[in-house]
């Protein structure tokens, strides 16, 4: 049986969106306690990696985010962040919390897994087919690694 070299690299995609998912949403409770997320931050630290790699191989990539960066309503976006981010911090140095962690979780919530599916982006993959290929990765989750309540 003869595997495509395509077919390989989109399974190879569905995968890792697979395993980012369940490093993001793993978690388990203790009996009168909070749920813990044990695998979160690895999760994080994966993401931020592949955003990075990807941007570092994929010209296409680099292309589109450049162009969704220079619009007037992103540049808006991100002052608003900043503000956001200048008060958590200047508020948490007032009032010990985890004001500061949960506005970094948000931050990357709002800003990295938004932009890594167009980080999939190259010649050989539009982005119809990475939105298509993460749709399949989130059919799989849900419908494999979903826990009854």
């Amino acid at each position: 049986m003869i595997i495509s070299r395509k077919m390989l690299m989109q399974n190879a995609l569905v995968g890792v969106f697979l395993v980012l998912f369940v490093l993001l949403s793993t978690r388990y409770k203790l009996q009168y306690a909070e749920a813990i997320r044990p695998f979160y931050s690895y999760g994080l630290v994966v993401s931020v990696m592949l955003i990075v790699s990807c941007l570092l191989r994929s010209s296409d990539a680099r292309k589109i985010l450049t162009t969704m960066l220079i619009q007037p309503q992103t540049l808006l976006f991100a002052f608003l962040l900043v503000y956001f981010t200048a008060s958590v911090t200047y508020i948490s140095l007032d009032i010990p919390g985890r004001q500061l962690k949960d506005h970094l979780y948000f931050l990357y919530w709002i800003l990295i897994l938004p932009l890594l599916p167009i980080c999939f982006v190259s010649k050989n993959k539009s982005i119809s087919d990475v939105f298509l290929l993460l749709s399949k990765s989130v059919i799989l989750f849900s419908v494999f690694f979903n826990e009854p309540k």
